[in-house]
């Protein structure tokens, strides 16, 4: 597995060098206890150390800063020791920070107020860290989205932190809850869903924005093209 993850890494490098892209390494760290330590070794052995991905021209850079982010810190259900753990998070953040890193946080949707999806003493995990990208699949719909973009955006610039909005085409976990999810849940509405998401963003002025996802068929939020039905296949390119 491990053999697979770096291999990925070095062909997302090479194609991002080759196309003009930027690029950088995020950790999904949601429910596993051993994150600090983990993620620690891994940095500075795999990612810094044996794949040198860091010193690539297409490595992205925030404010001179090699980018790093790490996802499922502060979540209700967290495990601590973990992700779940005030102590674990800021070990681990403050440990990238001293690595010369710039640490973007992927945290839950209601951060800002502690409540919902999100541990309620976790304000100095989030505020410690350099931007904050808040998780919206499963939550935004076209109507509500935009009080909670205003109100995440001006807590993240009174605080000094920047803003990753969080936008995605639609969702359903039937593909992988079966029945106990409806199918369809978050409809796409031919793009107008994540279109009206992504005006929303614009209008706020946020600098940046986070597609929820290229390939996540499980959670229908991926946005690679599909057919829609058989008679969309090119018969000539089946094998």
């Amino acid at each position: 597995l491990k053999a697979q993850r770096d291999g990925m890494a070095i062909k997302v490098m090479n194609a991002a060098m080759a196309t003009g892209r930027k690029f950088f390494i995020e950790y999904d760290a949601s429910g596993y206890s051993a994150m600090d330590s983990t993620i620690k070794f891994d940095w500075t052995n795999t990612i810094v150390g044996a794949l040198h991905l860091t010193a690539s021209p297409a490595y992205a850079h925030q404010n001179g800063r090699p980018v790093v982010g790490v996802y499922g810190m502060g979540y209700v259900g967290a495990p601590n020791p973990g992700p779940g753990s005030t102590n674990d998070c800021l070990d681990l953040i403050n440990f990238l920070k001293a690595q010369g890193c710039y640490v973007m946080g992927g945290v839950p949707g209601q951060w800002r107020t502690g409540t919902g999806d999100s541990l309620t003493n976790f304000t100095t995990v989030y505020q410690s860290l350099d931007m904050i990208g808040p998780w919206a699949v499963g939550r935004a719909t076209d109507s509500s989205y935009l009080p909670y973009l205003t109100a995440d955006f001006a807590d993240c610039v009174s605080n000094g932190m920047d803003y990753l909005p969080n936008a995605y085409p639609g969702t359903s976990f039937y593909n992988s809850n079966g029945s106990s999810s409806p199918t369809n849940q978050f409809p796409r509405d031919v793009g107008n869903f994540l279109w009206t998401q992504l005006s929303d963003i614009k209008s706020l002025g946020a600098p940046s924005v986070f597609i929820a996802m290229f390939d996540e068929m499980n959670e229908a939020t991926s946005i690679f093209k599909c057919a829609e039905d058989s008679s969309m296949i090119d018969r000539k390119s089946v094998v």
